[in-house]
């Protein structure tokens, strides 16, 4: 299939800089910076590595890159491998920048905030939100999916105006300032999003016909896939106007560790919230009541545990912490449109 090739260039090439990659690593071992190599350094590298430096030593110059310089004309989206030991340089752009780790890792930061990310995350960059990136390791391959924030409203409508984090992510930043200007997600590397990952960069590597409608479907079904696997396994980055997304994380790791009996007013009590205050809270930054987000987390867990067979559907019942068996089969149906048994024998 053609993705398997697109893995096996990746793999075959993983310890193999490219020679722009050769620049910088050269100047990462003699402790250079970009602007300082100089034309008598280059002699050994194509002229095409020559033109690319020179492109992006002038980008240097520019804290904040426009979006002129990065996509196509007709094109709203452009997926590419972010370069091995780029100098890194704190900068920021007009455009949303969704950064997935393939393989490794990196360090990062994020307006004043340190982050790492290692093989299977995603990070979603707001426009004009300064940062910073060090990929220094041969291991490392990250990919950077850039989209247009100046057409974002009218070309991806269908992701807007939905209950879920990503979707109040994009049309946070789009109408307020203050808004948060991260969100991590961590992923199990799963294949399905290497695929989806994959399929997009080969598709702007080789564009064909329909090209640029046909990578704004794969992200919006890249995106639906995130939210139905991982949809509260994200991470929140702190609003630069606003000390209550600085709680939201905590609130939402601690319903993940105690859904089987965590009820309203006890998470209430913990977080020393009065009961509407933390509702309020989680219904604005989740679109989501607390109970369906209880629910979710529970149906979700028992759907994982029917696929991997190891116990009944009285036990799975159990295990998530549900006492009326009837009460769990009507919510099951109306989540995946079938029985637990039904999924069971699926998943085989």
């Amino acid at each position: 299939m053609w993705y398997l090739n697109i893995y096996k260039n990746i793999n075959n090439n993983f310890g193999q800089l490219t020679q722009l990659e050769e620049i910088f690593y050269y100047l990462y071992k003699h402790d250079m910076k970009i602007e300082d190599i100089t034309e008598s350094e280059l002699l050994a590298q194509s002229e095409q590595s020559k033109d690319n430096l020179g492109n992006i030593q002038k980008a240097f110059y520019d804290a904040s890159l426009q979006e002129i310089a990065f996509f196509a004309a007709n094109s709203d989206i452009d997926v590419n491998i972010h370069p091995r030991y780029l100098p890194p340089k704190a900068h920021a752009h007009e455009f949303y920048e969704i950064q997935y780790v393939y393989s490794g890792s990196f360090q990062q930061t994020i307006m004043d905030t340190e982050i790492f990310l290692q093989k299977g995350d995603l990070c979603f960059i707001a426009p004009h939100t300064t940062h910073k990136v060090w990929v220094n390791s041969h291991d490392t391959i990250f990919i950077n999916i850039l989209v247009r924030s100046s057409t974002f409203r009218s070309t991806f409508m269908n992701l807007m105006g939905k209950d879920d984090i990503i979707s109040d992510f994009f049309t946070k930043n789009m109408y307020q300032t203050g808004s948060s200007p991260y969100i991590l997600c961590k992923t199990d590397s799963e294949e399905l999003f290497q695929k989806a990952i994959l399929e997009m960069l080969d598709e702007c590597a080789r564009p064909k016909k329909y090209s640029d409608r046909y990578l704004n479907s794969l992200l919006e079904l890249f995106i639906i896939r995130l939210l139905r696997l991982h949809e509260f396994h994200f991470t929140i980055g702190k609003s630069t106007d606003n000390v209550e997304n600085e709680s939201i994380l905590a609130i939402m790791r601690y319903i993940q560790s105690n859904f089987r009996t965590v009820t309203l007013p006890n998470a209430a009590k913990f977080f020393n919230y009065s009961e509407a205050h933390l509702s309020r809270l989680i219904k604005k930054f989740t679109g989501k009541t607390f109970s369906r987000i209880i629910q979710t987390i529970k149906i979700q867990y028992s759907a994982k545990l029917l696929a991997e067979g190891n116990m009944s559907i009285a036990e799975i019942i159990d295990e998530v912490g549900y006492t009326d068996s009837s009460h769990f089969y009507r919510v099951f149906r109306r989540y995946y449109n079938m029985t637990p048994v039904q999924y069971q024998q699926e998943q085989k």
